[in-house]
This record gives structure tokens, sequence and C-alpha cells, in this order.
């Protein structure tokens, strides 16, 4: 019997610039959590992402590439770039 490969899911996340502005923050209570549970796809937005780790740790997947990352370390990643954090992360 011929399995066809399932096609990997891939979600797009448009935010909106405030008038005026060149870049916002998402910050607070909302953006502390546990990233990855449940999720099996990757994403991207339509602006470049600067994350950074207070404090936990969690791997990021770029593409098809992991990289470990924890507390105090950053990431930058350009617009339409696939992407998706698993980890306990502040």
């Amino acid at each position: 019997m011929n399995k066809k490969k399932k096609k990997p899911k891939m979600e797009f996340r448009y935010y909106s610039m405030p008038e005026g502005r060149k870049m916002f923050a998402l910050l607070g209570e909302k953006w502390i959590q546990y990233y990855g549970r449940n999720i099996d796809y990757l994403h991207f937005h339509n602006y470049m992402e600067i994350g950074y780790c207070y404090e936990g740790s969690g791997v990021l997947t770029m593409g098809n590439r992991d990289v470990r990352f924890s507390g105090k370390e950053f990431f930058v990643l350009q617009k339409q770039f696939a992407e998706g954090i698993t980890g306990a992360v502040k």
C-alpha cells in the first residue's frame, strides 16, 4: 500500500503595526507561557521578530533546524521565516 506523505501545516500570523510606529512589543502576562503544547506546525509573521528569553529554556525550530536556547538569550528572525518554539519560557 502506498501511503501519501502528510504535508506539514503552516500558519501565517498577521500583526497590524500601530500608525506612526516602526516597532511594537508584545509584552505582559499573556506572553509568559509554555510554548508548543499540542502544536505540530510552524508559523511565520508579516514583520521581523525579535524574541528574548528572560527565564527557562526551549527549542527554536527554524525551518528544518532546531536550536536550543535558555534564559538571557535572544533571537532575530526575518519576516516570513517559518519558525516554532517549544519549552517553558518567560
